[in-house]
């Protein structure tokens, strides 16, 4: 009879193979946010929508801003005419020079207050900081926003990140 050959346990660099799970990422997550408080008149994505990076997400109420924008357009073209009138009269020095002076920086006080509202009334709106896809809705048109308050999250998923645990 002829005896069996012995295999011999041999030493590896191999290692046994393990199993993990593993998560999708996304490359930039963000919540979307107003800076500013109001109520939302309207969001502009649905949910799981490409949005490119600058596009507007939503917009808050600014019909208050807008009305005292209107109130200082009106004091600015009153300003105006005023300052018109006595700069001609400045010429004629029927009038003060310090009374003209006076009358040009209210015409640029106003300008600098107008201004202001412009940069009030661009904080309504809400656009995309990066190109990416819209998550769940946390809110509705209509809802009372505080600054930072979530409205949906904004989602970079070109290139995606795999996260998963290495077993030691």
């Amino acid at each position: 009879t002829h005896a069996p050959e012995r295999i011999l346990p041999a030493k590896t660099d191999l290692s046994p193979p393990s199993t993990s799970t593993c998560t999708f990422v996304a490359e930039d997550q963000v919540m979307i946010s107003s800076e500013t408080s109001g109520y939302l008149n309207h969001l502009y994505f649905t949910e799981g929508a490409y949005k490119r990076k600058g596009a507007l997400l939503a917009k808050l109420n600014d019909a208050e801003l807008q009305a005292r924008k209107h109130k200082l357009q009106v004091e600015l073209d009153y300003a105006r005419t005023e300052l018109a009138r006595a700069e001609k009269l400045g010429e004629l020095q029927a009038i003060r020079t310090e009374e003209v002076d006076r009358l040009r920086n209210t015409v640029r006080v106003i300008e600098a207050d107008i201004a202001v509202m412009d940069a009030q009334i661009a904080k309504t709106n809400v656009y995309a900081p990066f190109s990416g896809r819209a998550g769940l809705k946390i809110l509705s048109a209509g809802a009372y926003l505080s600054p930072g308050t979530g409205m949906a999250e904004l989602l970079r998923l070109d290139p995606i990140q795999l996260a998963f645990p290495i077993p030691v």
